[in-house]
């Protein structure tokens, strides 16, 4: 007589993920929201082991103990060239990974971050083991790259091939859709923040934590110092703001290859030569002062899906000023909030000025819970 299955006794489901954009022993700020949302869905029930490989040209320099489930392979590809191949690159890369992966955890489906290589390679796993793959659309990964046709025949295959699309965003759906994706698999998807971190707080004890004035606008920058986050354009802009806000504050918080040209460019302004602090990448725990301490998040990206920052910025209570690009449009309104052309640095400038004037009371925190992100991905796998 055969025992009945009972909550204790069920085996707990399994998830694996996969992105090279998550934080590793080596880049620590990589990738947070993809860790947020693994912890996410953690705390919902489900076990997850991440496998986050890590290009071969940042594999040198200091090296932190990884945490438990998570493996971080060497990812060998081809730097700038044979681009179409890089799915099949790093198949062969993660191949020992995933291997050690499954007989440990036998995972219930696959969840991918970026839609190729990532995506695509992810795909593969999925198939060979016979589970559901699912995969997050972010950005640049259906915004640009797309724009190569062999590259863009290679993404709509995968999207097409994915159990479900999770894009971020209303513009990132509508392109899946574009690309040949079935609509009925593919969910504007908002991951949200950890709200229990992200919270409004007194704006003059962050200052003073963070050695701030207690005076003056503070704008503030957070992300990856690359040309896409074009962070040069709220240099360019605080310099037309300088004049007309001597105790004006830039903050750039974040790391990258453009930051020794950035800090070069600060340093030839007059205008900005002692109003801008450079904090480097700062933790989890940090950056929330970061918001709580600024006047206005100032995002003047290239291209983007719904950027992290911004609801991380909402959930404490920040007002922006940002391109209108990707899916941002669909953050507004938001107090004082605004979007503006991108690539357009006087607007940029007239945007930063009005929210600046707008009363306090116009912004109102709005909540973007990773909890419910987290409820969306299991359930579209299955795994809930």
């Amino acid at each position: 007589m055969s025992t009945p299955t009972t909550a204790a006794t069920r085996r707990r489901q399994s998830l694996l993920f996969l992105s090279t954009i998550y934080p590793g022993p080596r880049d620590p700020a990589r990738g947070p929201q993809n860790r947020s949302l693994v912890e996410a869905i953690r705390e919902a029930g489900c076990d997850v082991t991440v496998i986050a490989p890590v290009p071969w040209t940042r594999s040198g320099g200091a090296m932190s103990p990884p945490l438990r489930d998570e493996y971080h392979p060497t990812y060998w590809y081809t730097p700038r060239i044979l681009r179409t191949h890089y799915h099949q690159m790093m198949s062969w890369s993660i191949a020992a990974a995933v291997r050690r992966a499954w007989a440990r955890t036998r995972p219930d489906a696959v969840l991918a971050f970026w839609v190729d290589p990532d995506g695509t390679a992810a795909l593969r796993v999925a198939r060979r083991h016979g589970v559901p793959c699912g995969i997050i659309a972010a950005g640049s990964d259906l915004m640009l790259l797309p724009s190569d046709p062999r590259r863009r025949q290679r993404i709509a295959r995968t999207l097409r091939r994915a159990d479900h699309v999770f894009a971020v965003g209303s513009v990132l759906r509508d392109i899946a859709v574009d690309l040949g994706c079935d609509p009925a698999r593919v969910s504007n998807f908002i991951a949200g923040v950890d709200l229990d971190r992200f919270t409004p707080g007194d704006r003059a004890d962050a200052r003073q934590r963070l050695g701030l004035h207690e005076s003056g606008p503070v704008l503030l920058w957070v992300g990856q110092m690359v040309a896409v986050k074009a962070a040069r354009r709220v240099l360019l802009a605080s310099e037309e703001l300088a004049s007309a806000m001597p105790g004006i504050t830039v903050a750039l918080v974040g790391d990258g290859p453009d930051r020794a040209t950035l800090e070069a460019m600060a340093k030839r302004s007059p205008r900005l030569r002692g109003h801008v602090r450079f904090a480097g990448a700062v933790s989890h725990d940090v950056l929330p002062d970061w918001y709580r301490a600024a006047n206005v998040l100032v995002l003047p990206s290239r291209s983007e899906g719904v950027p992290t920052v911004l609801l991380e910025a909402m959930a404490c209570g920040l007002p922006f000023a940002a391109s209108d690009v990707g899916s941002i449009r669909d953050l507004l309104p938001f107090g004082a909030s605004a979007v503006v052309p991108e690539g357009d640095v006087g607007a940029l400038t007239a945007a930063i000025t009005d929210v600046l004037a707008a009363p306090p009371t116009l912004v109102t925190p709005r909540r973007y819970d990773r909890r419910a992100g987290a409820r969306e991905v299991l359930s579209a796998l299955g795994l809930e």
